[in-house]
């Protein structure tokens, strides 16, 4: 019930300030799966295909073996996504509903897409600071340090959240795919390579700099969007 926490709060807030109609317009949302396949891909295989160039740079791992656990997961990634992980898409469901079904649009009305990333990252990060009393979380961290680690991670992918949820239009069906991919990806990838503890932080540590790269070129673009639009304001008579 408290992975439900953000969808329950964005179902109740919607019915009082819009009505029954705008929850079902809501809801509608996560089946929302007419998409261009492109952005299928991306959400289903993304972050695999850069857990796969990563492994890349570590140097007792067989390319020969990434090349087949990758090929190996494009059958397996939604088949795992969508049955065996299913109590976890749950959880990601009571979520995003709240965070990218609710939060994200009304913010866009306001703000731009970075600022509104920014703001969404905070109760993002202060919703999974419980997870501070797990050890197999934490390990011997102090809240302070696991804290800013997460936030470190959590901020890159809230602005990648934000692109991809404009790019796909609003559907919450491909951010929960995302997400999920996600977490099955950095969960699953030192198993499926057998990785040491080395090698695990080694690809750890990369993939938290590929997160911000791939931020700094959205808000790159974000950036050089808007300005090309306050620039052809100053040309209208």
């Amino acid at each position: 019930m408290g992975a439900l926490g953000p969808s329950i709060s964005a179902l109740l807030l919607t019915y009082i300030l819009k009505g029954k109609t705008k929850v079902k317009e809501l809801l509608k949302e996560v089946l929302k799966w007419r998409v261009s396949i492109i952005w299928w891909i991306i959400g289903l295989y993304g972050w695999w295909f850069l857990c796969s160039i990563l492994a890349l740079f570590l140097n007792d791992t067989d390319i020969s073996k990434i090349s087949f656990s990758f090929l190996v997961s494009i059958i397996n990634i939604p088949a795992i996504i969508f049955i065996l992980q299913l109590p976890l898409m749950v959880g990601m469901f009571g979520e995003e509903v709240g965070w990218r079904g609710f939060a994200l649009p009304r913010l866009l009305e306001k703000y731009n897409p970075i600022i509104v990333s920014f703001i969404l990252a905070i109760p993002w990060l202060l919703w999974h600071s419980p997870l501070f009393v797990f050890n197999e979380w934490t390990g011997e961290s102090s809240l302070g340090y696991f804290l800013l680690k997460y936030f470190l991670r959590i901020l890159p992918l809230s602005i990648i959240f934000t692109w991809f949820f404009q790019r796909t239009k609003g559907s919450l069906l491909l951010i929960i795919i995302l997400y999920k991919s996600f977490n099955l990806t950095f969960n699953a990838y030192k198993i499926a390579l057998g990785l040491n503890e080395k090698n695990t932080e080694l690809i750890s540590n990369l993939s938290l700099i590929s997160l911000w790269i791939i931020a700094v070129v959205i808000t790159v673009y974000y950036l050089k969007t808007r300005n090309n639009k306050l620039s052809s304001l100053r040309l209208l008579p």
